[in-house]
């Protein structure tokens, strides 16, 4: 489904009938934000959400699979939603988007800037060629190339040294559904031994006006000392030009997008 197909009523109405089938009550924040996650995952504005919300692990992966698994069944706009489990966090991603996503990371024309986070205050690696953390960010992304190829000649998941292919269904749908369609994508073991730690791989939660009021869509952090400019800085006005191209394929979704970069030492908020 390409996003200028994206039907937002009908995404909310099975998603609705999903939570009703699998019986998973939700605080109405939970929900609301459960809702535009998979409306922006569904319509091409992310490709991927960590879900911090709705509960805790195992109880959680498993309502996420058997929503998962109803709507795939209910209709073709949540056919390249997957699950997907790296220790202990969950995400939500959408299987196209993100091998998208990694694809442009690793063959874009403009080389990647590494910052050292652990350093107070931040600093930019330069020697990257000879810098572990840096060498094994780079061997991550290209297992995610793997698992998450752009032409799809199978569902299923590429192996990844112990990576599992977890079944937590709820439903009464039939286990031998998900032989070729997996609930849960676990690449936990892509990360064991490296010092890298990818919480929410492209941040959390820009704001778009979906209903009144507007809902914030994403936000992250960017160390203060190493951006200065707020909203002027490169990487900003880049940013926001990558997000307007993807509004513009599903406006009919979206009234309105907007960004906000707030200084607040020691990181830069954008919203």
């Amino acid at each position: 489904m390409e996003a200028a197909e994206f039907d937002e009523a009908l995404a909310l109405a099975v998603l609705e009938s999903a939570l009703t089938h699998v019986q998973w009550r939700l605080k109405s924040s939970s929900k609301r934000r459960l809702q535009i996650d998979v409306m922006a995952l569904c319509a091409g504005v992310r490709p991927v959400v960590m879900v911090d919300y709705g509960g805790k692990l195992p109880e959680l992966q498993q309502h996420l699979c058997a929503l998962l698994r109803f709507c795939h069944k209910e209709s073709h706009i949540f056919e390249h939603l997957r699950v997907m489990l790296i220790e202990d966090m969950i995400y939500l991603v959408h299987r196209r988007g993100l091998a998208e996503h990694v694809r442009s990371s690793l063959n874009s024309d403009a080389p990647p800037f590494f910052v050292d986070l652990e350093q107070d205050p931040p600093q930019m690696i330069r020697e990257r060629e000879d810098n572990v953390a840096v060498i094994q960010l780079v061997s991550v992304q290209k297992i995610f190339s793997l698992h998450f190829p752009i032409t799809e000649q199978s569902n299923e998941s590429l192996p990844c040294n112990k990576t599992g292919i977890v079944s937590t269904d709820t439903s009464s749908v039939d286990d031998s559904t998900a032989l070729g369609n997996p609930d849960c994508i676990d690449l936990s073991s892509c990360l064991q031994d490296t010092k890298i730690s990818i919480p929410t791989l492209n941040g959390k939660k820009t704001r778009a006006k979906v209903t009144e009021p507007e809902e914030e869509l994403m936000s992250f952090s960017v160390p203060y000392d190493l951006s200065m400019g707020g909203s002027h800085e490169p990487w900003a006005e880049a940013f926001l030009s990558d997000m307007h191209e993807r509004w513009g394929r599903c406006k009919p979704a979206w009234g309105a997008l907007h960004m906000e970069v707030t200084e607040c030492y020691p990181q830069a908020i954008v919203l």
